[in-house]
């Protein structure tokens, strides 16, 4: 019967620590609907590219005299600038399993490679809480355990 139980617990734990784990998955998902404009922004890049290979110290206000479009210009700045601030993942493992697995260390080693971000070391305190929590509840458990038992004698 304890090796029943024990088996349930177990097995009820590793549940619950996925289940969190994906709960706090980032779930953010890119997808290209049009290839045709992205290589279209291309073709446009290289049109600027040349000019300003062939005018070193043209400005902004020279493109505009040569008829270059500058609308894909603003565009792929806006664009550039959303990659820029894209969070950054820990290495190999999500931030909740570096807390979980590492403790303290890991929450340390998720704010070094996220360049502190928020959120991901978030994630990896609540990785860390869970089984000190686990670990608490169980030597609570214990300890009643043991009351009873010896109350017993």
């Amino acid at each position: 019967m304890k090796n029943l139980f024990t088996k349930c617990f177990i097995g009820f734990c590793v549940f619950a620590m996925f289940s969190l784990q994906m709960a706090f998955a980032n779930t953010a998902v890119t997808t290209i609907d049009d290839e045709a404009e992205i290589y279209n922004s291309f073709s446009n890049v290289e049109e600027v590219t040349n000019f300003i290979s062939n005018n070193e110290n043209a400005t902004f206000a020279d493109l505009v005299s040569a008829n270059i479009s500058t609308e894909m210009i603003s565009n792929s700045a806006a664009i550039a600038g959303n990659l820029t601030n894209s969070a950054v993942e820990p290495p190999l493992i999500s931030a909740f399993w570096w807390g979980c697995l590492t403790g303290p260390i890991g929450i340390v080693v998720v704010a070094v490679t996220t360049e502190t971000d928020k959120e991901q070391i978030k994630k990896a305190a609540l990785g860390c809480a869970i089984p000190i929590g686990c670990s608490a509840l169980s030597y609570v458990a214990y300890a009643i355990y043991a009351a009873i038992i010896y109350a017993s004698y």
